[in-house]
């Protein structure tokens, strides 16, 4: 039974791997920025260019970093909101299970 705003397994799978490729783009980056961070150092004028790259590097991490807090911001959204409505969902069966009962013992 699906329900809108409730994500489908398939749904939350893709997304999850989705989310991995983006945790692995960035360790790739970081790796790749570690390794050269001492190089960085002690950069001349005539390698700026390469200097300018690590900056859009490192803005592309925080960039990734930044979408995978929303994705996980809204994942925590969606569990949080499944299990409000799966509550609601077994108090109104209560209270209807408790409805009818009060109405076949009151004939009783």
């Amino acid at each position: 039974m699906e329900m809108e705003g409730i994500l489908t397994r398939d749904d939350e799978a893709m997304r999850r791997s989705q989310i991995a490729i983006r945790c692995a783009k960035s360790a790739m980056l970081l790796l790749s920025l570690k390794s050269s961070d001492h190089h960085l150092r002690s950069e001349t004028a005539a390698d700026h260019e390469e200097v300018n790259e690590k900056q859009r590097m490192l803005r592309t991490i925080n960039d990734l970093r930044m979408q995978l807090l929303r994705e996980r911001m809204k994942a925590r959204k969606s569990k949080l909101c499944s299990l409000m409505e799966f509550v609601l969902q077994i108090v109104l069966l209560l209270s209807l299970f408790t409805f009818s009962s009060m109405i076949v013992f009151q004939f009783l």
